[in-house]
């Protein structure tokens, strides 16, 4: 089916296949050693709106690392695709759906994704600002200080093994939690509401697929290589039941395999790298387990938001949020500033079929690298 692609998508086709494969080869970092070790701090507040700050102050060490982020940018401006697929005798054919009528040039990722450059500052507010993102992140904190306060691991029964190791760098990828008792990890994702982890579940049982997750070469280079514990996936709602719990889900991770994200064609855009995201696949002998059920705190939703504000002043300068939110008001009315993609040269044709043979070889187990970008999916 190659012979359908013209020459640039020939290129991404060849780059993507060749990160795959030097990602699967990556083993793990000599910093990421002194993790399965347990040199990480078992200091964790036991108040939970310390917790909270402390993770914020850890989201906010990991960001303000780097003077400049690239966001990425959607042309189309949508949470899901603007197609739907229909299988017909074995026929794929993608119909544009949702009232999507703009020019049908734009539905190419090559057109849609882009990156804008912002500064940290920016980056930090425009995650905190995103009811998604925030909640995510302050939910991770709720999940920590719960079970390493009254939750054991999950396989070895530990009471004092667990700690927290999230945060933004590349040490905590695929470890928000860690036990340093059996070195088994947990990996924490939020959905929107029940619904859509039951969907996750309901898909699991059907068809075998996954969910998307992580950095795929963070998992490699943080864990193939070495001796490892359990790994553990940790689904758990934004949105409280009605007697204000968050039902925490747990299951073991059975693969995480390479999946294409917006992102990936809009770094190869502007960088001719890419960015290969991840689809985790839980055991399916594996039922819809939960773990805990962790009290929702009063007011939760207003004040993850006042604690926000008051993380980005006490690092920034009293007023910084206030001024960084007339900023986004006034960058609003101007048109955003892209980065340039590069130029490149033709690629040879027969590489494609070269790497496609060795990639087959790492077994991988899920073919299908198109991975939604419904809205529940953000952390």
């Amino acid at each position: 089916g190659l012979k359908r692609y013209n020459e640039d998508e020939r290129a991404f086709i060849e780059t993507f296949l060749g990160a795959v494969i030097l990602a699967s080869k990556e083993r793990v970092s000599e910093t990421y050693r002194g993790l399965f070790d347990c040199n990480v701090s078992s200091e964790f507040p036991t108040n939970l709106t310390l917790a909270i700050k402390h993770v914020l102050r850890e989201d906010l060490k990991d960001v303000t690392s780097r003077e400049t982020f690239e966001d990425l940018h959607d042309e189309i401006g949508i949470a899901w695709p603007p197609y739907e697929a229909r299988t017909s005798f074995g026929t794929v054919s993608y119909n544009i759906s949702h009232g999507y009528n703009r020019r049908q040039a734009t539905l190419s990722p090559f057109e849609r994704f882009r990156l804008i450059a912002i500064t940290h500052k920016r980056h930090l507010y425009n995650a905190w600002t995103n009811e998604h993102i925030l909640g995510g992140t302050v939910l991770e904190a709720l999940i920590a200080h719960y079970v390493i306060n009254s939750k054991s691991c999950y396989h070895c029964k530990s009471r004092s093994g667990l700690r927290w190791n999230g945060g933004r760098s590349s040490d905590a990828s695929w470890t928000d939690l860690l036990c340093c008792n059996c070195h088994s990890t947990y990996e924490v994702k939020s959905k929107k509401d029940l619904p859509a982890v039951e969907k996750i579940f309901r898909n699991l049982q059907r068809y075998a697929s996954g969910f998307p997750g992580g950095s795929f070469r963070r998992f490699h280079s943080n864990f193939m290589g070495r001796d490892h514990g359990k790994r553990y996936v940790v689904l758990v709602t934004r949105t409280p039941t009605t007697k204000g719990f968050f039902p925490v889900y747990i299951s073991e991770i059975d693969s995480v395999d390479p999946s294409l994200e917006g992102k990936s064609f809009a770094t190869y855009s502007a960088k001719r790298t890419i960015f290969i995201g991840s689809k985790i696949k839980m055991k399916r002998c594996h039922s819809k387990s939960i773990w805990c059920q962790v009290p929702c705190p009063p007011h939760l939703s207003t004040r993850k938001q006042e604690l926000a504000k008051e993380i980005y002043d006490e690092e920034f300068g009293n007023g910084s949020w206030d001024a960084e939110a007339a900023k986004v008001d006034a960058a609003e009315k101007r048109p955003a500033t892209t980065i340039a993609p590069k130029t490149t040269t033709a690629t040879q044709p027969d590489l494609v079929a070269v790497l496609k043979e060795e990639l087959g070889q790492l077994e991988l187990h899920d073919r299908n690298w198109d991975s939604s970008s419904d809205e529940d999916e953000a952390e």
